[in-house]
């Protein structure tokens, strides 16, 4: 008979005592053992064969087949050098729900690069604080008198933190007083997992443009979901959107709420109307990335009866009239920031890129 056995029978027969330890101890180990009763047996043999249950989930048959498929593509030299060294926990869900071995085999690649690039960094970073030590030390060394940036210089230097502070005064000055610009960041279930980050990517890039302009809009993030993981990887790219004051405006609200629709314009590129800019109207910007651009931003605009306009790039730009591009969304806020100080198109459009121009003149 096995011990365990015995141990269930002596939980039966203490029923009249009044030892709590003796009972809170008996209980404990029923609460740890009895779920796998039906594993424990009175055969010694069978003791000595006993197997715990395992989880037959699809997630983790799935997940063992995934980790077999791994396993045949390390053995292969030439995948081998594609796959990372380790597969992050948070990435399994996503890597489980891809149905065919080619979208997984981009995925270990996509993670492999990210783990060469961290290692990048994680060198460059060494060699910075190598350089560093050594400039102080040669500093340290020289008996005459010290001319850098923190001991004898001309200019004095200028803190991050003073910085930090001069661009949050002009942020303050833009909710007062500054024009409106909107993120229409309802287009989740338009884009994919990668579109999702590259359009993270490009909004933490607005939200840094506009901080360094020297006349910042008031930038609104508009029909937002907080429960999503786009608004969570957007929270993870601007940390500034979850203190207290982050000089920007982030709500579930439609803009048709915030402010009246005749001073709504929507900015696509499938509008027929060319933008003339004026101070007073409120630009609706699309938090959209699509590799195959479909006019998802016009029907919205129809739909809620906004008036559309596109920037007029064919008309001011050195581009191809028959030709118009599709500008990501960093572009879109870089041309209108220019637009609002130097107010003429023709300036404007120096930001756009020159392999545009060189492109199109071709």
């Amino acid at each position: 008979m096995c011990e365990t056995r015995n141990s269930f029978s002596l939980a039966n027969n203490i029923k009249n005592t009044s030892d709590k330890m003796i009972l809170k101890k008996i209980s404990t180990f029923q609460r740890i053992y009895i779920p796998f009763r039906h594993l424990m047996t009175s055969s010694t043999e069978n003791c000595q064969n006993k197997t715990f249950p395992i989880d037959s989930s699809p997630e983790n048959l799935k997940r063992t087949k995934i980790e077999k498929e791994i396993e045949e593509l390390m053995s292969d030299k030439s995948t081998s050098i594609f796959l990372p060294s380790k597969i992050p926990q948070k990435e399994w869900p996503y890597l489980i729900s891809l149905p065919s071995r080619n979208q997984r085999r981009r995925f270990y690649r996509y993670l492999k690069n990210n783990e060469d690039y961290a290692d990048r960094e994680k060198r460059k970073k060494a060699t910075r604080q190598d350089a560093y030590l050594k400039r102080i030390e040669r500093n340290e060394s020289n008996d005459h008198i010290k001319y850098y940036l923190g001991a004898n210089a001309l200019f004095t230097k200028i803190r991050r933190k003073s910085m930090s502070k001069f661009y949050n005064h002009n942020l303050a000055n833009a909710v007062l007083f500054g024009q409106k610009i909107v993120f229409d960041v309802d287009f989740e279930d338009e884009m994919d997992r990668r579109e999702h980050r590259t359009c993270v990517s490009e909004l933490q890039a607005c939200y840094q443009m506009n901080k360094l302009a020297r006349e910042p809009f008031h930038l609104h993030f508009c029909n937002v979901n907080y429960g999503n993981e786009f608004f969570k990887n957007l929270v993870h790219a601007i940390p500034h959107l979850k203190t207290v004051n982050p000089l920007v405006t982030v709500t579930s609200d439609s803009y048709l709420k915030l402010f009246p629709k005749e001073r709504l314009v929507y900015l696509t590129p499938n509008s027929k109307v060319d933008l003339v800019y004026d101070a007073d109207d409120v630009y609706i910007i699309g938090g959209l990335v699509d590799a195959r651009p479909k006019p998802v931003t016009m029907e919205k605009a129809l739909r809620e009866g906004i008036r559309t306009a596109k920037l007029p790039i064919a008309k001011y730009a050195e581009v191809d009239k028959n030709f118009y591009p599709n500008l990501i969304i960093k572009q879109v806020l870089k041309v209108l920031i220019k637009m609002s100080t130097c107010r003429d198109w023709k300036t404007a459009f120096r930001e756009l890129p020159e392999w545009r121009k060189e492109k199109n003149n071709s």
